[in-house]
């Protein structure tokens, strides 16, 4: 990855820059990319050309124009192949989020048993902080859970979603060559 992009997208995204763990290095989403690139490109071309004209009902009714005014026809669906990659690769980035925020989520709870096992080791109190670790992490669950529906609900094809997602969430980075080899020393499987 370019040194500038890395370092401008660094504190945005984390260590996943930095490690090149990221969904953008996959070749399926690559591919999907591609493909829903050129689908929107043969959908606004076809759209450019507007409306077919109204068959004549008679000499005496005008044609009519497209309701835009501008000769573009919007009205049409967006090809199915184009929803089923957008699905894929939205959901691709979904199921690596959610693989990354379930680590995180599970070193904070080992860090939280571990914090409540020692104070009870030293003879505090620890049902309080024994209910509030609980309460946060079936909150945190339950957060999750809905946040992941909703963002499947704004995806087209269930299908390709949940091939995405499960690609997406065993996505792992793989180290090939020391960081000072070529530009393009971190490669990935996809």
């Amino acid at each position: 990855m370019n040194p500038t992009v890395q370092r401008i997208l660094g504190p945005v995204l984390g260590a996943a820059v930095a490690s090149g763990d990221g969904p953008w290095r996959a070749k399926t989403v690559h591919l999907a990319l591609f493909v829903v690139v050129v689908g929107l490109g043969f959908w606004l071309h076809g759209a450019a050309k507007g409306p077919p004209p109204p068959a004549p009902a008679g000499v005496t009714a005008p044609a009519r124009e497209a309701a835009s005014g501008g000769g573009w026809d919007f009205a049409r669906p967006v090809p199915g192949y184009v929803q089923i990659c957008a699905s894929y690769i939205g959901d691709f980035f979904i199921g690596w989020a959610l693989r990354r925020f379930l680590r995180l989520a599970l070193a904070v709870a080992v860090l939280a048993v571990l914090l409540v096992g020692l104070g009870k080791y030293a003879g505090w109190n620890t049902s309080p902080a024994e209910t509030d670790v609980k309460e946060r992490a079936v909150w945190v669950q339950h957060e999750a859970t809905a946040a992941k529906d909703y963002l499947k609900g704004l995806l087209p094809s269930t299908s390709a979603a949940a091939v995405g997602a499960f690609f997406g969430f065993r996505r792992k980075g793989k180290l090939v060559a020391p960081p000072d080899g070529p530009s393009d020393f971190l490669t990935t499987t996809g």
